[in-house]
């Protein structure tokens, strides 16, 4: 959880920064892209800290094959706050390339708002599901 709200705090920090690293810290192109460079440094550092601790603690034997209607249910429960246009652009790679960096870096930052917004009881085991088969 600690790792999905500082995702959500990169992102920020890179909308203001460089809104096209923004967009591939989100959505990942392969595009050469210095993220990390356009982050702050306090934001670089909790990024080490918890890959450490994330690193130190796995377990694959805890690891959970959840149902695609699964990882769906949990899609949708962080998208309910978003905008059409941003459920369109976040969905849909070709609306992505055709739509503004801005727009896209919004949509990203919303969905993982939306997923931060998921009660902490309950917040942990969606983010499993979701990113049980990454």
């Amino acid at each position: 959880m600690a790792y999905q709200a500082l995702m959500q705090d990169q992102l920020e920090a890179l909308r203001e920064r460089d809104v096209k690293a923004c967009v591939e810290m989100a959505f990942p192109s392969g595009q050469p892209m210095n993220v990390v460079g356009n982050l702050p440094p306090e934001l670089q550092k909790r990024e080490l800290a918890l890959m450490t601790k994330m690193l130190r603690e796995a377990d694959p034997a805890r690891g959970i094959k959840p149902s695609q209607q699964a990882v769906e249910r949990v899609a949708q429960r962080a998208a309910v706050g978003m905008t059409q246009e941003q459920l369109v652009v976040f969905s849909d790679e070709a609306a992505r390339r055709r739509s503004p960096p801005v727009l896209t870096c919004n949509a990203a930052i919303a969905f993982f708002a939306g997923l931060n917004a998921i009660p902490a009881p309950e917040r942990g085991r969606a983010l499993r599901v979701l990113y049980a088969g990454n």
